[in-house]
């Protein structure tokens, strides 16, 4: 007799019964829902050694999975003259170190052209402020009229702040990815 088609529901593994349950960093149990918990992938700016972090909602049947440890920000440039924040990051009361590898790229939606950029910084911060160590550029690739932009990495109070200043009569699209490490 053929077993085509034959389901069996307590699956290969031994136990003799379904995954009942999910359960991630932050100890709340998943049950299902029609026999589904939704995994659903993210990103956060939260500190998380591992770089990954899951939290779930018991109500919701999810289970969320998260890169951490990201700042993400955009902006749109129309001019030269006046800077956009792409993105402004809330540094630990504690005293640390942090360590940002920043990420931006950049779109001349008027002339069909390219940027794109990447930096080094180390800051200290504290609940006084925040003092940038240094700002080390990396990669700087830009496509011929885009050498004219401007992106700039400052800190302000216990902030760090990322903002880029376009070119005149130009409309530029942002976007940054900016990842980090810290101890404390």
């Amino acid at each position: 007799m053929s077993q085509a088609g034959i389901i069996n529901v307590a699956g290969g593994g031994g136990g003799g019964a379904p995954i009942q349950t999910i359960t991630g960093n932050d100890g709340v149990a998943v049950p299902p829902t029609a026999n589904n918990i939704f995994l659903v992938g993210g990103t956060t700016n939260v500190n998380n050694t591992n770089g990954i972090a899951t939290s779930g909602n018991a109500g919701t049947s999810t289970e969320n999975v998260s890169l951490t440890n990201r700042i993400t920000g955009t902006a749109t440039t129309t001019d030269a003259v006046t800077p956009q924040t792409v993105y402004s990051f809330p540094l630990s009361a504690t005293p640390s170190t942090y360590l940002l590898e920043v990420r931006v790229v950049g779109y001349n939606v008027t002339d069909n052209l390219s940027a794109g950029y990447t930096s080094y910084r180390v800051i200290r911060s504290n609940v006084a402020g925040a003092t940038q160590i240094s700002a080390t550029p990396g990669i700087i690739s830009e496509e011929t009229t885009m050498i004219g932009v401007v992106v700039s990495n400052s800190v302000s109070g216990n902030n760090t702040t990322l903002t880029v200043t376009g070119l005149a009569g130009k409309t530029i699209n942002w976007y940054a990815l900016t990842t980090y490490i810290l101890v404390s």
